[in-house]
């Protein structure tokens, strides 16, 4: 089986990734989700110079 498609990141800066989580958050409370477990990385796709997570990018 081929690998998944690299996921685009959805935000670009703090703002950006604020908005989203609120959205995120005032869906689940409206639909009755009790929990969500939510993580973001702004700008996942830009190389870093943090080592262990340039080894998490996978194949």
């Amino acid at each position: 089986m081929p690998p998944a498609p690299r996921a685009v990141p959805f935000g670009t800066d703090l703002a950006t990734e604020v908005r989203q989580g609120t959205a995120l958050l005032d869906a689940a409370a409206a639909t009755g989700v009790g929990h969500v477990v939510f993580t973001s990385a702004t700008n996942a796709d830009r190389s870093t110079a943090a080592l262990y997570a340039e080894s998490e990018d996978g194949p």
